[in-house]
């Protein structure tokens, strides 16, 4: 029962990041962070 558990949480997971929505704010994120770390240096 644990390890259906445990592969639940990673699909759950895998689901989460499937979606383009997340992705996309994620990238975003990513870039928005990148593009202050050049202005910084």
């Amino acid at each position: 029962m644990d390890e259906r558990k445990e592969s639940s949480k990673y699909a759950d997971a895998f689901a989460i990041h499937e979606l383009p929505e997340v992705s996309y704010e994620e990238m975003g994120w990513l870039f928005s962070n990148q593009q202050k770390r050049h202005e910084a240096c």
